[in-house]
């Protein structure tokens, strides 16, 4: 198993228990905020 690999395990599980909270929650929405990549400004 590599790096992917455990990356992978990690978010799809992430992702499933985000899902199985039902609609858009403010957590949710902080994950995809603090995961996006800076613009650089």
């Amino acid at each position: 198993m590599g790096v992917r690999d455990w990356v992978a395990c990690l978010v799809r599980s992430f992702t499933g228990h985000l899902a199985a909270l039902g609609g858009p929650t403010w957590y949710a929405r902080f994950c995809v905020q603090a995961t996006r990549p800076s613009t650089g400004s």
